[in-house]
């Protein structure tokens, strides 16, 4: 079964005289890959007047309301996208009582059957009626915030995010949860392949930069940038050394080509892809077991995948990476660890009974077996 989370943002809380303004909504599988996502915006209809609480909420520009897709153009897209998307389980932060309830209204007013999520193999959940119990039983792999002011634990969204280290950069905006996977896969593989003390630091600090702390930002920036700039410079014509930026990339490309640029991000597939590389760099001898666990462990405390799809086959695998554009004239070439984190090599030819292995591994990647 899939699931659809979703979020509107609404020009107000009363369902019978407000109407939604923006809706977000990512179609995901049972292992929370995305499949498909939808970020739609309209303006409002003749009659209807904003709240202003809720326009400095939500942080609204004004001139959106007047200019975007008409309320029931926005509908019809989320009709026949959420159609499309069915059957699944239909699920948000408090949507029972509020997302659910303009839902079915926005429907209604668009002649549209207004039950769709609970009809038609589809249901309905609520996430913040499960934080209510994991809140209860007091669960150690969730952080709870206190509110100081009112002496009590806050389950609201954006401090839960902020808590348990959870990207959410713009409260109140509905597509503010796509996080920052892209910028982690790229700052993690500097450090594999130029710099083994950057790599300790990244280690140190992973939480800080995925909860964007501005000087661990600014660090992190500084170390990838330094490394990127000195490698390019030793290499301006990319004749040799340059190729070293691609760790991680062969791998990495295939995925995205198996899963149509659509369902990872491209930081997810080099995520997946440094982890590949680390298991094929140890069974070929050039990097201890302890660093390639330690890479995988890093790419999984940054929150990006350490495997690739499971339906991806080894034929498949090196069909894609026959077609990247880092293959040259002599065949399928590999950056990989050279003799531990900090350093790197470009390999013209590996055996193929050892990507093989690497390329079969799946979760065990990285695991000595």
């Amino acid at each position: 079964m899939n699931y659809v989370f979703y979020d509107f943002e609404t020009s107000g809380l009363n369902y019978y005289f407000d109407q939604p303004i923006q809706l977000a909504a990512k179609l995901v599988d049972e292992n929370f890959c995305v499949l498909d996502e939808l970020n739609e915006k309209c303006r409002l209809r003749d009659g209807v007047i904003p709240s202003p609480t809720a326009m400095l909420i939500t942080k609204t520009n004004l001139k959106e309301l007047s200019t975007k897709q008409s309320f029931y153009e926005f509908m019809d897209k989320v009709h026949k996208k959420f159609l499309s998307w069915s059957p699944a389980v239909f699920i948000g932060y408090n949507n029972i009582n509020f997302d659910e309830k303009f839902l079915r209204s926005s429907f209604y007013q668009s002649l549209y059957a207004p039950y769709m999520t609970n009809t038609n193999n589809n249901s309905r959940s609520d996430l913040f009626k499960i934080m209510l119990t994991v809140c209860n039983l007091e669960k150690a792999y969730l952080n709870i915030p206190i509110d100081q002011e009112k002496g009590r634990k806050s389950l609201k969204l954006e401090t839960l995010a902020e808590n348990n280290n959870i990207k959410h950069e713009f409260a109140h905006d509905a597509m503010s949860d796509v996080d920052a996977t892209l910028g982690l896969a790229e700052i993690i593989k500097h450090g594999v392949l130029a710099d083994r003390s950057y790599f300790d630091w990244i280690e140190k600090n992973i939480s800080k930069v995925r909860r964007l702390d501005s000087e661990a930002l600014k660090d992190v920036v500084a170390g990838s940038c330094r490394i990127k700039a000195q490698i390019v410079s030793e290499d301006e014509l990319e004749t040799g050394k340059r190729a070293l930026l691609n760790l991680g990339h062969t791998f990495g490309h295939a995925i995205e080509t198996a899963t149509d640029y659509s369902e990872w991000l491209h930081g997810e597939a080099v995520g997946a892809g440094l982890v590949m590389a680390a298991d094929l760099s140890f069974r070929l001898g050039m990097c201890g077991l302890d660093d390639a666990k330690r890479i995988k462990a890093l790419i999984r405390e940054a929150g990006l995948p350490c495997a690739p799809p499971a339906f991806m086959e080894a034929d498949t695998f090196l069909k894609l990476m026959r077609r990247d554009k880092k293959v040259d004239e002599t065949g399928v070439r590999f950056v990989l660890v050279n003799g531990g984190i900090g350093a790197a090599a470009l390999l013209e030819r590996v055996p193929l009974e050892k990507l093989g292995e690497t390329l079969r591994a799946g979760e065990n990647l990285c695991s000595g077996f």
